[in-house]
């Protein structure tokens, strides 16, 4: 304990007399002091600090330090982060995979394989969160190539994979994202469909204004129904508020 909270300190005011003995610390018998030390390695900008994260993400033994280790990537966008953080979204361990893929989208940099690896883990991996970090990391790059994978996740069968994908729409243009948020709207489950009313709030989609306000007069979910009304005043102000409330008055 005594070690990690040392390699804590340093690492967070960026002492550089405490360099040397902080990557060393990455190769501590006890795998919390790892942990700490690769995490806070972050804060050098020098190359034997990156050096060694390189190398934990890739061959340590404990999946903590190496999911601790792409938590830490995501503070870099060098070709060689880029590349080592595509390779761990192949780790054996979905907490490794998880946190690559958030560090990816961290980067903001919509790199081709990144995109890449992104839209096959959101598509393809076996891990429901996995799956979500690689969508949601798809929405912070929001390089408009992609919003097709987006198109066909709203259609998944795993309701909160299909949730994290239509309230990624939201951050990039509408062409072509109607027929699946048409989709999200008719789903029996109310998280996907208030990603929908978001979504479609923030594209101020005016043909899902019926649909919305069918939506409010049917339904019988309270908050539901507020936040339809919500939704329909962003897409056209206080007329389409008052359209459903009279209605559902």
């Amino acid at each position: 304990r005594v070690r990690e909270s040392a390699a804590r300190i340093a690492g967070y005011f960026g002492y550089a007399s405490c360099l040397r003995r902080l990557v060393e610390l990455c190769d501590d018998e006890d795998d919390v002091v790892r942990r700490a030390a690769v995490e806070h390695l972050a804060g050098y900008d020098q190359r034997p600090a990156w050096s060694k994260v390189l190398e934990t993400v890739e061959s340590d033994s404990s999946a903590t330090v190496r999911a601790a280790a792409a938590r830490a990537l995501g503070q870099t966008n060098s070709a060689e982060a880029l590349a080592a953080l595509v390779r761990a979204t192949r780790d054996r361990n979905l907490w490794v995979r998880y946190f690559a893929l958030r560090s990816l989208g961290r980067q903001g940099v919509p790199h081709a394989d990144a995109l890449t690896c992104l839209a096959e883990c959101a598509t393809r991996d076996d891990a429901p969160p996995v799956r979500i970090a690689a969508i949601d990391s798809l929405a912070a790059l929001g390089s408009p190539t992609m919003s097709r994978v987006l198109f066909a996740l709203a259609h998944d069968s795993d309701v909160d994979v299909a949730c994290a994908a239509v309230a990624a729409m939201a951050k990039f243009a509408p062409a072509g994202s109607e027929p699946a948020l048409r989709f999200a709207l008719d789903s029996r489950d109310r998280r996907t469909v208030r990603a929908a009313f978001s979504t479609l709030a923030s594209q101020r989609a005016e043909y899902a204004v019926s649909p919305i306000v069918a939506i409010a007069r049917e339904s019988r979910d309270d908050e539901l129904r507020g936040d339809a009304v919500v939704a329909l005043g962003r897409i056209g102000g206080r007329d389409n508020s008052r359209r459903v409330l009279r209605r559902s008055v």
